[in-house]
């Protein structure tokens, strides 16, 4: 940062005030130089050229518009006039045979429609053809017309009279002649009347070129000036942008010692002042916020270590503390029956015997699960299909496991909890439901995971209070304590003889697969 130190020159440096500090920018003062007002000098001088520019051009464009206009409407009054004079001339020439053939009177009516249609239409023709060639062409059209018309008047006659073959000749001759000559001389007037409108049009080019060339040539000029300015402005900018830049990347890499060196007053210069108070702020707020996360990773490990602990009692109190009590009551039992019914009292010894056997299975078991993790390489699934595994071996009954929706792993502590919570409620069915079957059940769906495990054993009344302590369980209580660390809620559905079915539903915003495991 040190060789940024030659910003053009150097100013009074100013300071935000305090009051600034806890704002995302600082107070806009009085600049006495602007970045904005060259900028707005100097493309304002560029928006003028262009309205001259634009003025002209539309001007121009109203013209050439104007004129087009006239030829479009000059060019359909001609097309329009020479269409009609075509099909009046055919449709006379039709009509007049169809007549000499079938004596149609209604032929001969159209007929008369094509004279008046013929006329009406050379009137608007004249209307709009100026006096030159086209005139010419639109007389010999009518002298033609009325040569054409004087040997249908013929042919009429002489059939009328009867002359059936000599009309027919006239009009395979003469008329015939007429005819062509008629219509030869509409396609001369129509192709008069393409020629001039590409004359005019031709004009009307030539003049647009000339303001074309001015246009450009004022655009060129306004090119240039912008192209001048923006040059001008980048030089002026290019330093210290480049130094702000390299600032703003070393403050987002971490550096927040970093300092911009401020000799500008100008807008540039209180980017600067205001970055450097930026920079100041967050080495405060980083040092705030390295304090506070370790006061909260200080809490989580308690945290951690408490919860810990209950997992610990809960354990202890489902496998030990019941087998002792058990087995408590099975000596009691053995040496109340030991002198009046020693047979009794060896079975009961055999019995507390096996129970002492069970115990020390679930301590190893228990010291096992506390010195590995038993997701430790495992995904939640896969952890899941060994649980069931265990527990289908052990316990002789089929456990089915179904993932629906979700792949992958999922965070640890949320995988640690799902595993714990379906240990203990396949070890619940064990020991209580007398089942024949067991299913494991996780589903995901937008926003949560849930977890179900369902048997068909005999049940029980959920609403019947289960009391805690030396001759109670710990087990639902334990699982509502655990399903509530991890932000969810437990829900059992029981009745007795109907099956008991233990749902966990907790938070969970990852993604969804449509995968079934």
């Amino acid at each position: 940062m040190g060789g940024a130190t030659g910003w053009l020159w150097p100013v009074r440096r100013r300071r935000c005030s305090a009051a600034t500090r806890d704002v995302p920018a600082c107070p806009l003062p009085g600049l006495r130089r602007s970045i904005a007002l060259e900028i707005r000098a100097g493309y304002s001088a560029t928006a003028l050229f262009a309205l001259v520019v634009a003025v002209l051009a539309i001007a121009n464009i109203g013209n050439t518009n104007d004129e087009l206009q006239r030829l479009a409407v000059y060019d359909e009054a001609m097309s329009a006039g020479v269409l009609r004079l075509r099909l009046a001339a055919e449709q006379q020439n039709y009509s007049l045979r169809g007549y000499r053939l079938t004596g149609d009177w209604r032929d001969r009516e159209m007929i008369d429609t094509a004279r008046r249609d013929f006329t009406a239409a050379a009137d608007a023709l004249w209307d709009v053809v100026p006096p030159g060639p086209g005139a010419e062409i639109l007389t010999r059209i009518e002298e033609l017309y009325r040569r054409f018309d004087e040997y249908a008047v013929s042919e009429l006659a002489l059939h009328e009279q009867g002359w059936h073959r000599t009309a027919e000749y006239l009009w395979h001759t003469s008329g015939r002649q007429a005819h062509e000559a008629l219509v030869a001389q509409i396609e001369a007037l129509a192709e008069w009347s393409a020629a001039a409108n590409r004359a005019s049009i031709a004009t009307r080019a030539q003049s647009a070129w000339v303001v074309k060339g001015l246009a450009l040539g004022l655009v060129g000029a306004a090119a240039v000036l912008a192209v001048a300015a923006g040059f001008g402005l980048a030089n002026r900018l290019r330093r210290p942008l480049t130094t702000l830049a390299a600032a703003a990347a070393a403050i987002g890499a971490g550096n927040f010692a970093v300092r911009v060196p401020v000799s500008r007053d100008d807008e540039l210069g209180l980017l600067a002042e205001c970055m450097n108070q930026m920079a100041e702020n967050l080495e405060r707020s980083r040092a705030a916020l390295e304090a506070s996360l370790a006061e909260r990773a200080r809490r989580s490990r308690a945290l951690g270590v408490a919860e810990e602990r209950n997992r610990l009692a809960r354990e202890i109190h489902d496998t030990l503390a019941q087998g002792l009590t058990a087995l408590t009551l099975q000596l009691e039992m053995a040496d109340a029956l030991l002198d009046d019914a020693p047979e009794q009292a060896r079975g009961s010894i055999q019995r507390a015997l096996q129970l002492a056997r069970d115990n020390l299975r679930e301590a190893r078991r228990s010291v096992l699960d506390l010195r590995a993790a038993p997701l430790e390489g495992l995904s939640l699934n896969e952890a899941l299909e060994q649980l069931a595994e265990d527990f289908s071996r052990d316990h002789g009954l089929p456990c089915a496991v179904v993932i629906e929706g979700l792949q992958g792993r999922l965070p640890a502590r949320l995988e640690t909890g799902l595993y714990r919570l379906a240990q203990e409620a396949l070890a619940n069915a064990a020991k209580h439901a007398r089942a024949s079957r067991v299913h494991v059940r996780v589903i995901h769906r937008p926003g949560t995971l849930e977890l179900v495990v369902e048997d068909d054993g005999v049940g029980f009344d959920p609403s019947t209070p289960v009391c805690s302590g030396p001759h109670g369980g710990f087990g639902l209580a334990g699982m509502r304590e655990r399903a509530a660390l991890l932000g969810g809620q437990l829900r059992v559905d029981s009745a007795p003889g109907l099956g008991t079915r233990v749902a966990v539903q907790v938070p969970f915003a990852g993604e969804r697969s449509a995968m079934v495991v």
